[in-house]
């Protein structure tokens, strides 16, 4: 999946993201929370592993790293999203997520 995290904002913190789910099929199978600026809670229905590989995407990585993390055996993960110039945690990027 592809995340544009310009979307999610603290007054908007919440976003369903379209992907496929073999386990569920469900349109809000994806689940994407901004918990701070650069933090956040990725949910995948079906996927019980929390393993996953992240990249910065899209036309907008300007130096962008991401890394993803698993939280609990629930499928959630946490991706953390910093300019690679200056290690700064941001908002406004795009990442893809590879979950298995």
């Amino acid at each position: 999946m592809v995340v544009n995290t310009a979307t999610l904002t603290p007054d908007q913190p919440d976003a369903v993201v379209p992907g496929f789910d073999c386990a569920s099929q469900a349109d809000d199978a994806i689940q994407v929370h901004r918990e701070a600026t650069g933090f956040y809670t990725v949910t995948l229905a079906g996927i019980d592993s929390g393993t996953a590989v992240s990249s910065s995407s899209g036309a907008n990585p300007a130096n962008a790293v991401t890394a993803a993390s698993p939280i609990e055996d629930d499928g959630a993960l946490t991706v953390k999203v910093w300019n690679n110039g200056d290690a700064q945690f941001v908002d406004g990027k795009t990442f893809a997520l590879i979950a298995f």
